[in-house]
């Protein structure tokens, strides 16, 4: 079975316009393989500014990271209804995003409390990113004819615990994305995964260090012998 695995940066899925090319060019090469994954990052400067909410909430009042938080929401926000879904599609991915964002701020809530952030509380917080980011593609994917699935790589990748720099575990990595994404692929499904986002094996969240949506992409590739990269 021939598999193409794609990664797309910040800035390829970074606004409305953006995300609708990507998802012209993996629509496009659906036709030439018989499955796709698909590894994304967060948009351009959103993680930058998930650490900065941390930051603030480790210096300053819920009054400085909460506008911050809102603005986050309301990027991704605008980028959703620039990509014109049905209203179902639309309330389903809103919905999920204001869960999400809805955790962000507890978790900001309870840095300020406890007027400290660990380098684990930092891998949680830069994940949002990615979690979000991947839910709008798959759904771009579903609305235009392709089935999708977002995936969250802290159910593939197994790190151990350095947090913000952590080292996959191959062996029990390349069993969960085998046995999560390869059923997937068979069905004609796309896998949309987040790059940078692993967990250790006690499920606790992990990230491969900035830039590291292109490792992820490797990371699938060979755990998948996709052909190409």
């Amino acid at each position: 079975m021939s598999i193409l695995t794609m990664k797309f940066g910040g800035t390829s899925v970074g606004s409305s316009e953006s995300i609708i090319q990507t998802g012209s060019i993996i629509a496009k090469e659906k036709q030439n393989w018989d499955g796709i994954v698909v590894t994304i990052s967060a948009m351009s400067g959103i993680t930058d500014a998930l650490l900065r909410c941390a930051s603030l909430a480790v210096e300053n009042s819920s009054s400085d990271f909460l506008p911050l938080i809102d603005d986050i929401l309301q990027r991704h926000l605008h980028v959703i209804r620039g990509l014109k879904l049905n209203n179902n599609e639309e309330a389903a991915v809103i919905s999920q995003l204001n869960d999400y964002i809805f955790d962000l701020k507890s978790f900001c809530s309870s840095i300020n409390v406890i007027g400290e952030v660990t380098s684990r509380g930092l891998d949680a917080i830069s994940s949002f990113g990615e979690r979000m980011n991947i839910r709008i593609l798959s759904s771009l994917l579903n609305h235009i004819g392709f089935p999708s699935e977002p995936v969250d790589a802290m159910d593939l990748i197994i790190t151990d615990e350095a947090y913000q720099n952590a080292v996959p575990i191959f062996d029990l990595t390349r069993k969960k994305i085998r046995a999560k994404l390869l059923p997937l692929i068979k069905q004609g499904i796309i896998p949309v995964v987040t790059g940078f986002i692993g967990a250790t094996e006690k499920g606790v969240i992990t990230t491969l260090g900035r830039g590291g949506s292109d490792y992820t992409a490797a990371i699938l590739g060979e755990c998948l012998d996709t052909t190409q990269v």
